[in-house]
């Protein structure tokens, strides 16, 4: 048996999922009302009467102690001697208690069946819901045939047995969802971790190239007592340890510039995976560079929010030249409560984000909202000047040829960017870059320096 209870806040109290179960479940015992009725009439004096409200009073016990002991909803595995030991008990105490409804002349004793049912439907492994409830409409229709008259029982009792059924695969939809969501973000972190490595080995791949030629000339000209040559070359061997040093942070700390088209269109992948809609309107489009890259993660955090802890089912993006808004309409208090781990991704982020504009979140109404705004020193507004005899507005031939495809303002009639795997980054622009090292060479009067084959970490 699972040992791990979840947590659920029900009237701002924090509760396990099976003390939440058996609230649940407990309103439902206002039915035992009609043995105790039963017996009260017939008297609590006599044997059977007394027998009848006793076997109820334990029958109440039995119930509670299989919602209490037993996990809704469990996972595949062994089933646990104490799922068999209390529904037996269970079972028995309603046959019982029918049996003895039907002694005292009175009726309606095989209706406590629905008990039994529904505590089975919901705490059984899902490989034994279907036979176990097909076992139960055949004790109940047994039940009817030998205490009860008309076809009230059967037909109640199918009812309430799909009605419940219902619920479970519900409930069991939900935790696949849920487990399919945590595969996807692990799934897209894993990808992250490749991109780090993959970046880290092509900085590192050629820098530590240059350097290795770099120390091996070093030490080739010491030994020809060449020092001021060198020398020269100890501090080009210098500048390209601090440039490695450089792009290393830059990597480690995810500075690179992230796209801002291709973030857009992973968040859209990953929502539509979890069965949120997005809807991304663009009322304008940051600048290339830090502001886009801010607002990048912006978005990237927001949507890992949204898949972990909320239940949306809709989500609005919206973004602007100064910043982005990011919406859904499925916070939950106690399911983000539930989902919250030891992480502080928004914390971090606006500690990142203060430099340059704030970044809030909260709840509007029925919905989480998540927003960036930068300031204007940040995102300054594209200007354009228009050369003689053009009217205002035309854009002249020259500037829209010196703008980057990257930086034009994208509508919503353009064409989609083109999708990519889930939170894949994209390979950076060759201008980010570090440029290779060029092979040194030695000075005229030195000898040729030897063969060296890459160096890859």
């Amino acid at each position: 048996m699972n040992s791990t209870h979840t947590d659920e806040r029900v009237f701002g109290l924090n509760m396990n999922s099976r003390a939440f179960s058996l609230l649940w479940a407990t309103p439902f015992l206002l039915f035992t009302i009609f043995p105790f009725y039963g017996a009260y009439q017939y008297g609590l004096h006599r044997p059977l009467g007394l027998a009848l409200a006793t076997t109820t009073v334990a029958f109440i016990a039995s119930y509670l102690t299989t919602w209490i002991t037993n996990p809704v909803s469990p996972h595949p595995g062994p089933v646990p001697r104490v799922f068999w030991l209390t529904h037996a008990l269970l079972l028995g105490l309603q046959f019982l208690g029918a049996l003895l409804v039907y002694a005292i002349g009175s009726s309606g004793g095989s209706q406590m069946l629905g008990f039994p049912a529904a505590a089975w439907a919901l705490q059984a492994p899902r490989r034994l819901v279907a036979p176990g409830m097909a076992g139960l409409f055949v004790i109940a229709l047994g039940e009817h045939l030998a205490f009860e008259s008309g076809w009230f029982l059967p037909f109640a009792f199918l009812g309430a047995a799909f009605s419940t059924v219902l619920s479970r695969f519900t409930m069991d939809a939900g935790m696949r969802q849920e487990a399919r969501n945590t595969q996807l973000l692990a799934l897209a972190r894993e990808r992250e971790r490749d991109r780090i490595s993959a970046d880290l080995h092509d900085i590192l791949g050629h820098t530590l190239t240059g350097m290795t030629i770099k120390a091996d000339l070093v030490k080739r000209l010491l030994e020809k007592d060449r020092p001021q040559e060198a020398h020269a070359q100890v501090s080009e061997l210098l500048e390209l340890s601090r440039s490695a040093l450089t792009e290393v942070r830059a990597v480690v700390t995810d500075n690179r510039q992230l796209n801002l088209d291709e973030e857009i269109a992973s968040a859209a992948t990953l929502l539509a995976a979890s069965g949120v809609d997005l809807q991304v309107h663009r009322e304008g489009t940051p600048p290339v560079g830090m502001s886009s890259t801010l607002i990048a993660r912006v978005i990237r955090e927001g949507t890992t929010n949204i898949v972990v802890h909320s239940k949306a089912s809709r989500a609005v993006l919206t973004l602007r030249h100064n910043g982005v808004e990011l919406r859904n309409n499925g916070y939950s208090e106690a399911y983000s409560r539930k989902t919250r781990g030891a992480g502080s991704g928004l914390d971090a982020l606006a500690e990142r984000t203060r430099e340059y504009g704030r970044l809030s979140w909260g709840r509007e109404a029925n919905w989480w909202v998540l927003s960036v705004k930068l300031d204007e020193a940040a995102t300054p507004l594209p200007t354009t000047s228009t050369p003689q005899g053009l009217p205002v507005g035309s854009a002249s031939p020259s500037s829209s040829q010196a703008e980057s495809p990257a930086a034009s303002p994208v509508t919503d009639s353009a064409p989609p960017a083109p999708s990519r795997p889930l939170a894949s980054p994209a390979a950076p622009a060759a201008a980010s870059d570090p440029p290779s090292p060029a092979r040194p060479s030695l000075p005229p009067s030195s000898p040729a320096a030897p063969e060296h084959s890459e160096v890859t970490p």
